[in-house]
C-alpha cells in the first residue's frame, strides 16, 4: 500500500497549477473537465512519490464547496487491485466507518471508494 495522491480544492486552478509547476517543478497532467458537474482537476507529478491533485468546481463560491472547505480534500491510498479496494471498503464499513462513495470507476479512470476516517477526513481507496 502507498499514498497515491493528495487532493487540494483550489479557488484559482490555473494559478495553482502554475505555482506548483514554477516553484516545485511538478509536471501537470492534461486538464480533466467533467462538463456535467463542472469539476476540473490536474494531477501534478513529483519526480518520485505520490501526486498532488489540484481541483476546482464551477459551482464553488466563497470558501466552501459541497460542505468542504478549500485546501486539503482527501488522501488517496493505492491498494493494488479492485479486489483489494472492495475488501478494504467492506472491512472499514463493517468496523463502523462511513462509506460516502463507490466503489466505482470515476470519470478520470480511477477505481475508487471513499470512506471517512475517525475525524471525518476523506480517504480515497484506489487501485
Amino acid at each position: 500500500m502507498k499514498i497515491d495522491h493528495i487532493g487540494l480544492w483550489c479557488r484559482d486552478l490555473e494559478k495553482m497549477r502554475q505555482f506548483y509547476e514554477e516553484y516545485f517543478e511538478l509536471i501537470p497532467s492534461e486538464l480533466y473537465h467533467n462538463e456535467d458537474t463542472g469539476f476540473r482537476s490536474y494531477f501534478m507529478q513529483f519526480p518520485k512519490g505520490p501526486q498532488l491533485e489540484l481541483m476546482n468546481q464551477e459551482s464553488m463560491a466563497g470558501t466552501v464547496a459541497e460542505g468542504i472547505p478549500f485546501g486539503l480534500a482527501h488522501m488517496a491510498f493505492s491498494l493494488g487491485s479492485e479486489d483489494a479496494v472492495d475488501k478494504k471498503t467492506h472491512q472499514l464499513e463493517m468496523a463502523g466507518f462511513t462509506r460516502i462513495g463507490g466503489p466505482r470507476i470515476t470519470g478520470d479512470g480511477y477505481y475508487e471508494s471513499v470512506v471517512l476516517d475517525l475525524e471525518g477526513n476523506r480517504l480515497e481507496l484506489t487501485v
